[in-house]
């Protein structure tokens, strides 16, 4: 898939991640259930021309991955409390249906992982009525099963006569992107009710697009007490920033230098949580570049998320 319009779907997904996991934050308010409602139909809408048509995007094969660890994670609570009441009342094929580990669905072809969600759901609603509330599960848990499952199903290749047309569902996706990001400005402007929040911080970080041509400039690394380590290198060009994120527990400091083993010219903290941009235009020196020094009183991990800006 182009480069651009990977990246957009990449940031698309994304977001509406970021959306969901603090969902808590905005239930009840109305132009945001609207708009999270719709950008998952958009979102649907995408990995199904993808799928169909043998698209490859960075952002539809994470959203699978995604999907896939919850309905393991689903699948494994609802069969164990079904194994649980079947082991109870002696029901020896019940638990064989219903007898899985993770691994069980490591073997699998995509089809029959998904057909095994399903068999755990079936199993689960011929049992649910004698269970009663003793063994942990209710029908609200086996019809999240089944909508995993659902979800799941979305990213399960067709077979090669059955593949779309390629350019016309590229076309289709870009129309879909273009309208999810228009709702996206929507949600912006809503954000303000959220100002100086992590979910506001996270949100606008997960709105960022990172288009391929820079992907290789973002780091994700862990921080260790008394470890001097270079993060990156990188000439910087005229009108070019980049973005600090540090999703850790503690504050670590960053160093400017002309080389990696050279002084440290500039000295920034980024605080536990915060977010700091740097223009390095601005110290009137295009021949720095980034390392990572030591913090003396770091005991416990840390990361930072490095986003270089390209000039335009």
């Amino acid at each position: 898939m182009e480069k651009r319009l990977d990246a957009q779907i990449t940031s698309l997904f994304g977001t509406r991640v970021c959306l969901n996991k603090y969902g808590a934050d905005w239930v009840g308010k109305d132009p945001f259930v609207k708009h999270e409602t719709r950008l998952g139909v958009i979102q649907q809408d995408i990995i199904l021309e993808c799928v169909n048509a043998g698209l490859k995007s960075t952002g539809v094969s994470a959203d699978k991955k995604l999907k896939f660890k919850e309905m393991v994670a689903k699948s494994l609570v609802v069969a164990g409390a079904v194994y649980d009441y079947a082991s109870d009342k002696n029901y020896n094929e019940l638990m064989k249906k219903v007898n899985i580990t993770v691994s069980s669905f490591s073997i699998l072809s995509e089809l029959e992982k998904a057909n095994l969600g399903s068999q755990i759901v079936a199993a689960a609603n011929d049992s649910i009525g004698d269970m009663g509330t003793e063994y942990i599960i209710s029908a609200t848990d086996i019809t999240d099963l089944a909508t995993c499952v659902t979800n799941y199903r979305l990213f399960i290749p067709k077979p090669k006569a059955a593949i779309a047309d390629a350019a016309t569902a590229r076309k289709n996706v870009e129309k879909l992107v273009k309208e999810g990001f228009s709702i996206l400005k929507k949600v912006d402007k809503l954000m303000n009710i959220f100002a100086n929040t992590d979910f506001s911080s996270e949100y606008f970080m997960s709105r960022k697009i990172v288009y391929a041509s820079t992907a290789n400039k973002i780091y994700t690394l862990d921080v260790a007490c008394n470890i001097i380590k270079k993060i990156c290198i990188h000439l910087f060009k005229i009108g070019e920033t980049v973005t600090i994120y540090n999703d850790g527990t503690v504050s670590l400091q960053l160093g400017l230098a002309l080389k990696a083993k050279s002084t440290v010219l500039v000295w920034y903290t980024v605080a536990a949580g915060a977010t700091v941009t740097i223009n390095p235009e601005l110290l009137g020196n295009l021949t720095l570049k980034y390392i990572m020094v030591k913090n003396a009183d770091l005991f416990v991990k840390g990361h930072l998320v490095f986003t270089i800006n390209k000039a335009k």
